[in-house]
């Protein structure tokens, strides 16, 4: 069931965070699929995973359909290690993963990048590692979902915060500053979403980048 709850954790530079509490069962957001950089990307998303030992958590934010519409997603694998899958236009993937787990209920930022050449993972603002691809990126025209992997099926079971897309690789600076809540350029920045934009008339998640990448809740009502 979809709410809104309130957390402080100091830990990760987050005080009072509002946050969607994703069920792992049929809960998600849709964005469409308007958006879609295709030569360098930035996703970030902020997650608090109830379990941390399943690859429903593989599906926090994703541009991912059936095989030939697999294009990028960010979450954790089946041990709870942060993982970003990002595919190129021939077809060849790049899958950095972090070396440890997350821990369950805490909050994490998870960011992945593509400029070009390398795909790089950080976690919590921190670079963790990084994967050779090369190339554009997979030009689908697969929806962007928060909380939804349609391709194997899978749905997030925790909370979500501000789910960030970006048509350029942040810096590693940039990620920090992001992770301690003090970034401020929104250059390239194409889908912004958290809480705080939910339109009870229209009941959709605002898009705050202003490019109407406005986000549609299936599953559960608000």
């Amino acid at each position: 069931v979809y709410a809104i709850s309130a957390f402080t954790d100091n830990a990760y530079n987050v005080t009072t965070v509002g946050a969607v509490n994703f069920d792992g069962t049929d809960d998600y957001i849709d964005c469409g699929n308007s958006t879609n950089p295709i030569t360098s990307i930035t996703v970030s998303v902020w997650i608090y995973p109830h379990i941390v030992n399943d690859w429903k958590q593989a599906s926090a934010f994703t541009k991912f359909g059936e095989t030939a519409k697999y294009q990028w997603k960010i979450g954790l694998n089946n041990v709870g290690y942060p993982r970003f899958d990002i595919y190129n236009s021939t077809g060849n993937i790049a899958s950095p993963t972090s070396s440890s787990a997350v821990t369950v209920n805490t909050w994490n930022l998870l960011t992945g990048t593509y400029e070009g050449t390398s795909a790089k993972l950080y976690v919590n603002g921190i670079y963790s590692t990084e994967a050779t691809l090369g190339g554009s990126i997979k030009n689908t025209d697969y929806n962007i979902n928060i909380g939804y992997e349609s391709a194997n099926g899978r749905y997030f079971d925790g909370y979500i915060n501000e789910a960030r897309l970006y048509s350029r690789a942040l810096s590693a600076t940039e990620i920090y500053e992001l992770y301690q809540g003090r970034y401020s350029n929104n250059t390239g920045l194409v889908l912004s979403l958290n809480p705080s934009s939910y339109n009870a008339t229209s009941a959709k998640w605002e898009d705050l980048s202003g490019q109407n990448n406005d986000g549609t809740v299936s599953g559960s009502t608000v």
